[in-house]
């Protein structure tokens, strides 16, 4: 073999060795670009996995403070007052949260008297439901609330107003709740007597009012009212007393409204002779319990 040839042979070997190596440095730098490639999309992926629970934990955050608020949300209990046998403005009587009750008087409320004010108690084009003893009479948007200063309580108080509605119940209790205020109604015994469930466990309690004189320590003549709740089998449950002039009979009436959202229903005591005067009881084991009294006269 020529030195010529042997020489080209050497070249060839050469070349394919290097030729071989530059492809095993393109493969490596594929292979590494590749790496980068999909360590970059693990980075993303992680990074939109962290957004993703940021949101999560944004959105649990929310819902608790939603949740949180509306624990704490004040529901309005208001007395609306008639008027040519049409209802048009009510006062605020008192309040409750899930766990609380409070007179209208506890209520964190503007000092200022004004025809409209700015509370979180009561808001403009808040919807209220206006109940008597056996229906849901009206639900209606208020205008923007306003104090009212009354000197015989030396204080304000709050009152709403909405579009006039009609009722021929002389007796109603609005509330802005978002529950239905009386998911059950009472059932007549007798002139003098009716059953209704207070608790939800469907046992019905019986009411019984009896009346008799009496004569207080001014030596007025006033009308006792004693108003019995027993269980369905006649066994005592609770006692309420009530003492009023012969002439506010008419004008006194009983009622059930669940007004704090836990499916029991409230005694409501309404007298509006000679001043109005409202007293709400919570049935809390197999107790009556005073939880609101609100009165406005002499």
């Amino acid at each position: 073999m020529s030195r010529k040839l042997r020489f080209l042979m050497l070249l060839v070997q050469i070349l394919t060795i290097v030729t071989a190596c530059d492809i095993n440095k393109t493969s490596r730098l594929t292979q590494f670009e590749d790496s980068k490639n999909i360590q970059h999309q693990n980075e993303e992926k992680i990074e939109n996995i962290n957004e993703e629970i940021d949101k999560s934990k944004q959105a649990k955050d929310y819902i608790k403070s939603v949740q949180e608020s509306e624990n704490n949300k004040i529901y309005s209990i208001v007395y609306p007052y008639k008027v040519d046998n049409k209802y048009s403005y009510a006062e605020l009587i008192g309040g409750v949260t899930n766990s609380k009750w409070y007179n209208s008087y506890e209520l964190n409320l503007p000092s200022i008297t004004r025809d409209e004010v700015e509370t979180d108690i009561v808001r403009e084009n808040e919807q209220f439901r206006f109940y008597s003893k056996d229906s849901l009479i009206a639900s209606k948007e208020i205008d923007k609330p306003g104090l009212m200063y009354y000197g015989i309580l030396e204080e304000s108080l709050l009152q709403i107003s909405f579009e006039p509605f009609l009722c021929n119940n002389e007796y109603v209790i609005g509330t802005n709740s978002d529950w239905n205020a009386l998911p059950r109604i009472p059932k007549e015994i007798d002139e003098d007597s009716y059953s209704i469930d207070l608790d939800g466990d469907g046992s019905n309690e019986i009411f019984t009012i009896t009346k008799s004189n009496y004569v207080d320590e001014k030596g007025e003549n006033l009308i006792k009212l004693d108003i019995l709740i027993t269980d369905s089998n006649f066994e005592l449950i609770d006692l309420l007393e009530y003492y009023i002039y012969e002439e506010q009979i008419e004008f006194f009436e009983l009622m059930h409204l669940d007004l704090n959202g836990d499916n029991k229903l409230e005694v409501i005591m309404i007298s509006d002779r000679y001043g109005l005067s409202v007293r709400v009881y919570e049935f809390d084991k197999q107790k009556l319990v005073p939880v609101i009294y609100f009165y406005l006269g002499d």
